[in-house]
């Protein structure tokens, strides 16, 4: 009896055309109840053409912050490993230092 209201509401809420996630959020109920609640209201064409329109525009957005962490990470990798270098190469002798660069540009190798 207690969530009739909130049942009503939810009802409307979907026949506005609102995902059933974004109404679960809105409640404060699981998205489960939420659809329990809505699930034999059908949307028009319009309005499931707009929550697709808003699933691709989410998704691609949740794309770009991806490849932005990514690369910061990256970079985060890189900026480490340079400092790392830089304080362990002081711990090499001038002979490991000698040797080292002699191996490195034995690994080069030919390019042809």
């Amino acid at each position: 009896m207690a969530k009739s209201e909130e049942r009503l509401l939810a009802r409307t809420l979907r026949k506005q055309g609102l995902s059933v996630i974004v109404i679960a959020k809105k409640l404060h109920v699981s998205k489960s109840t939420a659809s329990l609640w809505t699930k034999d209201i059908s949307l028009s064409f319009e309005q499931l053409e707009q929550l697709r329109r808003r699933t691709i525009k989410g998704a691609e957005k949740g794309r770009l912050l991806g490849a932005e962490r990514q690369r910061q990470d990256r970079l985060q990798r890189i900026i480490d490993g340079n400092v790392y270098g830089r304080n362990n190469i002081r711990l090499l002798t001038e002979k490991e230092f000698f040797v080292s660069g002699i191996a490195l540009y034995w690994a080069e190798g030919n390019k042809k």
